[in-house]
């Protein structure tokens, strides 16, 4: 899966890493940065399915959109 392959990439640096970071591992896996971040998260919960991660992402960020047209 894609997703292992940027877990293995993100595995041969520094835990850490800064957006800029993420930024230069995704430019060379040729992915969205958030997939580096996804794939990362995952790694990390091995429960979590990318659907699931996905679709508490998209509840997220449409209750984020409703609380700012609310002014």
């Amino acid at each position: 899966m894609k997703h292992e392959r940027i877990s293995r990439e993100l595995d041969l640096g520094l835990k850490k890493h800064t957006i800029d970071g993420v930024e230069k591992i995704s430019e060379h896996l040729d992915v969205h940065p958030i997939s580096v971040l996804v794939a990362s998260y995952l790694r990390d919960q091995p429960e979590m399915t990318v659907q699931t991660l996905l679709k508490r992402i998209k509840s997220d960020l449409d209750s984020n959109s409703d609380s700012n047209s609310d002014g």
